[in-house]
């Protein structure tokens, strides 16, 4: 049961986050006494998009690659000044 919640709340994060879909990941819930939980994750995620256009090992194009990049840029410059 515990493993069919982590699966739940790991799908519904990325639903909340956009456009990215898990890879490669490990998800752990824990619940306390008192109502509290902890939510971690490992991993990597994709950008669906990006997936969707290589589907079939055709690559993206040069346009997709170059808008991709910066967003990319434009989030890390945007979040670079969070700590972790």
């Amino acid at each position: 049961m515990k493993k069919l919640l982590a699966a739940a709340l790991a799908a519904l994060t990325l639903l909340l986050v956009g456009c990215f879909v898990p890879e490669k990941f490990t998800a752990k819930v824990t619940f306390e006494k008192g109502r509290s939980y902890t939510y971690e994750y490992e991993g990597t995620v994709a950008f669906l998009p990006a997936l969707l256009e290589t589907a079939g090992g055709r690559g993206i194009s040069a346009k997709t690659e170059k808008a991709l990049l910066a967003q990319g840029a434009a989030y890390r410059s945007k979040n670079s000044d969070k700590k972790s």
